[in-house]
């Protein structure tokens, strides 16, 4: 809307690009300053989820065996702010076991309002050590879980979306080494 009333704010149409819907500009140039204000109005929404049925297993080839040590999913900026230092966590949650966390989480530096981004996440690394470490660390797993964890200083909206679980057996993982499935 454009401000038509003769001395009370610049009465014609510059220029804006808001952040979102809920910001309100405007230039004063009375006594001549040409100051510049901005207000909220009302809270902008922070609100990031994983989407929906994204959450997968996926294979890796490697040269010996064949082995599911991935997960993709996306995640998805709801909310009218952008989103930034957000850590991804996986967990492996394992039958009469301490779940774990795997040792490199992901993290989302910075997504834009409304912006989609897809993650792959290795359960653990193509190393021999990792793989035989692998092989024993994951019998009797039963899911892995994924958590969005914002470090940002405002609460998410919905953060129920934060967290999704795909249900996984060893041999999900290890096709080979089927017969450790108890």
């Amino acid at each position: 809307q454009i401000n038509s009333v003769n001395d009370s704010a610049v009465e014609e149409y510059r220029f804006s690009e808001m952040i979102s819907d809920n910001h309100i500009v405007w230039t004063d140039d009375r006594n001549g300053n040409f100051d510049i204000y901005c207000i909220v109005q009302g809270t902008p929404e922070f609100n990031i989820g994983i989407v929906p049925g994204s959450l997968k297993l996926v294979k890796t080839d490697l040269p010996v065996f064949r082995t599911n040590n991935s997960v993709t999913f996306s995640v998805q900026n709801y909310g009218e702010l952008y989103v930034k230092d957000v850590l991804i966590e996986v967990t492996v949650n394992r039958t009469g076991n301490t779940p774990f966390k795997i040792s490199y989480p992901g993290f989302i530096s910075h997504l834009a309002s409304r912006a989609n981004l897809s993650f792959k996440e290795p359960l653990f690394r193509i190393t021999v050590k990792e793989f035989i470490g692998a092989i024993f660390g994951y019998i009797g797993v039963d899911y892995i879980t994924i958590e969005l964890i914002p470090s940002g200083a405002f609460p998410d909206t919905n953060p129920l979306d934060n967290i999704d679980s795909i249900d996984v057996k060893f041999s999900d993982i290890f096709p080979i080494f089927s017969i450790f499935d108890g």
